[in-house]
């Protein structure tokens, strides 16, 4: 049996739905020509937010200056379908019998409350209007309404799942910038599918690294050729007398040394993009090394703000002398307050003070 075109395109949307930028932005149109409605309107809350009244929002109207967009504005508040049962559309018209109350240019209204498949937490709140001159909304239309609860679940759900994965990944790409590793995602080709800032910074300032019609190139052909060797020791399955990871320096002679270790996508990252990742690709820039500020370490060393403002140097690689100048401070001054960092730490030089700090979350403040 073939499924309606109308009907296709409606669940393609809410999945595509989930990945918008205004999630279900689309979907609210096409909504509106199915039912035949004159606003669709969608809000996405937590169970827990229920009792706040939160207005609908995301609203979409079928005609431009149909005047049932005001009554959106004047439907009574608090939501009178917020206590709805949950994954049930219903259907309420003036003419019910204790119906929730409805501003008067709405005629007839299918609501539908939605929890997220697998999280009781998370609610899509939908309502799908005609106005009160427009036919009223049947058993039929909530019958229909009731074939996409299921695919709203699953979609809200993968929603859910991304806004946590890209939490995830920022969380991440932040320490990987503070600690000033660049990271790049290769195809076999050597195009570039990803970078972090710190990667993207290194290629434009370094003088032996260029992007090349996509492509990562290093300037020194010898170089460039052990980068390109080890995408194709990957390709062959590592059949190569050199293993991977492979590490590669670039520039070893002068002060802009970089350090890259290439390896292989691991096996279950491949299957998210099993055609483009190919690579991953780490640049240690011996020159770039992350800042950490005197604030962090106050907070995490209970230092005073003069103690601290001496750590943020001492951790950071300078010397007692070079702190003291910055700070238009005496060395005594300087040596007193490294004697209170030292004991606070319970370290007793500067190199295990360094390395404390190195260890701690310090580093990705």
């Amino acid at each position: 049996m073939q499924i309606p075109v109308v009907i296709n395109q409606l669940i393609y949307a809410i999945y595509q739905g989930a990945i918008e930028d205004k999630p279900w932005q689309s979907l609210l149109s096409q909504l509106n020509n199915l039912f035949k409605a004159d606003i669709a309107a969608l809000l996405i809350v937590s169970r827990q937010q229920q009792d706040d009244h939160y207005q609908l929002s995301r609203v979409v109207h079928a005609q431009a200056g149909n005047t049932t967009l005001e009554a959106i504005k004047l439907w009574a508040l608090p939501d009178p379908f917020q206590h709805i049962a949950a994954d049930t559309p219903v259907v309420v018209n003036h003419t019910m019998q204790d119906a929730p109350p409805l501003d008067p240019a709405i005629g007839s209204v299918i609501a539908m409350n939605i929890c997220a498949k697998d999280n009781s937490e998370l609610l899509l709140k939908l309502r799908i209007m005609r106005a009160a001159e427009q036919p009223l909304f049947t058993a039929e239309d909530a019958a229909t309404a009731a074939t996409l609860v299921d695919h709203f679940k699953l979609a809200l759900q993968l929603l859910d799942q991304m806004a946590i994965k890209k939490i995830e990944r920022n969380a991440f790409a932040d320490a990987i910038n503070q600690f000033m590793l660049g990271t790049l995602i290769l195809d076999r080709h050597g195009k570039i599918v990803a970078s972090n800032r710190v990667a993207r910074d290194t290629i434009e300032h370094h003088p032996s690294l260029l992007i090349k019609e996509g492509a990562l190139i290093i300037a020194d052909r010898y170089t460039n050729e052990q980068l390109y060797k080890a995408l194709e020791n990957i390709e062959r399955g590592h059949g190569s007398d050199k293993p991977l990871p492979r590490t590669i320096t670039v520039n070893p002679s002068n002060s802009l040394t970089l350090g890259l270790m290439v390896r292989p996508v691991r096996a279950e990252d491949a299957h998210t993009h099993p055609v483009h990742a190919h690579a991953v690709v780490f640049i240690s820039d011996s020159q770039g090394i992350g800042k950490i500020s005197a604030a962090t370490l106050k907070d995490l060393f209970g230092f005073t703000g003069s103690e601290s403002r001496v750590a943020a140097y001492l951790a950071n690689g300078h010397s007692l002398t070079e702190a003291a100048q910055a700070l238009s401070i005496s060395v005594n001054t300087a040596k007193s307050h490294a004697r209170n960092i030292y004991e606070k730490t319970g370290v007793n030089k500067q190199t295990k003070f360094i390395q404390l700090v190195s260890n701690s979350v310090a580093r990705v403040s």
